[in-house]
């Protein structure tokens, strides 16, 4: 039964507004019913506590489904990876770095920007000469898109080896 409401209270799918808006349709409705339920019960029962009682079950029940809205929101204002991408990071990490000519990742940062949007940043450092870092720009950011990344910026700086002649170990 549970798992009934919890859809009935959900909009799977939608961005964050039409969420908003169907969960304030939705208020609406339940608080006109219960005052439906409530003026009934009072009027033919004498049950005068129906009307609190009606008024904390319809706030408990809205109260319960905007919490994974204002999660949403919160996740979002926070710039926190996307719930469905934090257990790929690491491989993300380990794939970036296996691009040609990448010695380590400086930083990277993968955000929900809106409903719709993910945002991806990527601080390399490569071994090379400037004619690979188009290719390395170019696999960063379709290696991104793969986890869903809509929006990438990639930036790459160029180390040189040391006096040894050795590069810069990976990281």
């Amino acid at each position: 039964a549970w798992a009934k409401a919890k859809g009935f209270l959900s909009v799977e799918g939608h961005d964050a507004n039409m969420q908003a808006v169907y969960l304030h349709v939705l208020a609406d409705t339940l608080g006109s019913a219960g005052v439906i339920v409530s003026s009934v019960l009072i009027e033919y029962k004498g049950w005068f506590i129906a009307d609190p009682i009606c008024s904390l079950a319809i706030g408990s029940l809205i109260f319960v489904s905007v919490l994974p809205l204002v999660t949403e929101a919160g996740g979002t204002l926070l710039q926190r990876t996307p719930s469905e991408l934090r257990g790929v990071v690491p491989e993300i990490r380990e794939r970036v770095k296996g691009i040609k000519g990448v010695s380590s990742i400086e930083s990277m940062h993968i955000w929900r920007q809106s409903s719709a949007m993910v945002v991806g940043t990527l601080r390399l450092l490569a071994q090379g000469e400037a004619p690979q870092l188009g290719d390395m720009t170019r696999d960063a950011r379709s290696l991104l898109k793969e986890y869903g990344v809509t929006d990438a910026c990639v930036q790459i700086e160029l180390v040189h080896s040391g006096k040894s002649g050795k590069a810069p170990p990976v990281t």
